[in-house]
């Protein structure tokens, strides 16, 4: 939505203020790891800060800060993790995170990535109707 695009705009520029690059917030924010030298200790506020699911050691799922217009009963989630994951790791990942849950993974081709360096992958999840059947 273009108000949903205007927000993330407004976000972008504090955390590029606040971390030196949308990267950087990530890794610092919400994979959790510390600070580089060329990076500013910060924090921003994130309205899905305490959404999100427990890191492991190798990942972290939560929902999205700036979902994608959805049609109502579909949630938007971000797999993030510091090493490339594999489809299996993909896969049984989310079996465990969304079990009772239809879900569908996706990454977005490289040009549409907001964040290049860190490795990622898009979640829509929605009630498995044939789960209650």
């Amino acid at each position: 939505t273009p108000e949903g695009t205007q927000s993330y705009r407004e976000f972008r520029k504090i955390a590029i203020r606040q971390y030196g690059s949308i990267d950087n917030y990530v890794r610092e924010v919400i994979l959790r790891r510390p600070a580089t030298k060329n990076t500013i200790a910060a924090s921003v506020s994130s309205s899905s800060a305490s959404q999100h699911l427990p890191l492991s050691s190798e990942y972290i799922i939560r929902k999205n800060d700036f979902p994608y217009a959805l049609e109502q009963g579909i949630e938007h989630w971000v797999i993030w993790s510091l090493k490339e994951m594999t489809h299996d790791e993909v896969e049984e990942a989310l079996r465990k995170t969304f079990s009772g849950k239809e879900w569908v993974f996706v990454i977005n081709p490289a040009h549409l990535q907001s964040v290049g360096s860190v490795w990622h992958g898009h979640i829509f999840t929605r009630d498995d109707d044939s789960a209650t059947s």
